[in-house]
């Protein structure tokens, strides 16, 4: 299994940050956890590569979707109620 030497500096801040919740006994726990989850729900290329465009267009300062129309989008993309529903 991985040790802290063979990543890089970026992710073993990561696995820092998330070995400091202390929800993991160790970085192979948080390894193990990550991959089930990545076999569980993979990661949507298209949806990361929205998310890279929008950062793109926010450096260069274009204007993005406001938050309540990108909270409204999300929340009919999975099914979740509005603000306004009891």
């Amino acid at each position: 299994m991985a040790t802290g030497s063979d990543f890089s500096p970026e992710v073993q801040q990561l696995v820092n940050q998330h070995m400091a919740t202390g929800l993991y006994a160790s970085a192979d726990d948080l390894l193990v956890t990550a991959l089930h989850q990545l076999a569980i729900d993979p990661i949507d290329e298209e949806e990361v590569a929205a998310i890279r465009e929008g950062l793109e267009a926010d450096a260069r300062g274009e204007p993005s979707l406001p938050l309540d129309e990108a909270f409204a989008e999300l929340r009919a993309k999975y099914g979740l109620p509005d603000d306004d529903d009891p």
